[in-house]
């Protein structure tokens, strides 16, 4: 191999830090957030071009004949955070899991406006989960949803 190689090597910032083996319970929620966020963002992008979104799921089964197991791929519709109010404004709610997310005491609904505010909507919100400004009303969800479960 030519010595130049070394040269472009060198262009790249390297580094020691290591992969983290264990996430704390925190960061991976807020990681399991953004990402639903940017699903809602890519369906928002995809009705404002007039296409549909789904996301490709392997789903898995076991043949009866052969007794193997197979991967299949299948897709998932996602649904819309996001709704009309009555006086035509579009509005969204935060969801995690099926229950909606109370953002301020009292109020679970961003007042959008118009279609075209939706993505840059959702990238503020990518950015206020990712500051862990959520995280205490995720953990009062988690929390509620283990105290119903054991009743």
């Amino acid at each position: 191999f030519p010595s130049h190689d070394m040269a472009i090597l060198d262009t790249l910032a390297l580094s020691t830090t290591q992969k983290i083996k264990h996430q704390s319970p925190v960061i991976r929620r807020r990681i399991k957030l953004v990402n639903k966020l940017h699903e809602q963002l890519l369906l928002a992008q995809s009705e404002q071009e007039g296409k549909t979104y789904e996301v490709p799921v392997f789903k898995k089964f076991k043949d009866e004949e052969t007794g193997i197991t197979k991967s299949v791929e299948s897709t998932r519709k996602v649904r819309r955070w996001w709704f009309y109010a009555d006086d035509g404004k579009l509005m969204m709610q935060v969801k995690y899991g099926t229950k909606v997310i109370e953002l301020a005491k009292g109020k679970s609904t961003i007042e959008v406006g118009k279609i075209e505010k939706l993505p840059s909507t959702i990238e503020i919100l990518k950015k206020v989960v990712l500051e862990g400004e959520l995280d205490k009303q995720i953990e009062k969800l988690i929390l509620y949803a283990k105290e119903n479960s054991k009743s």
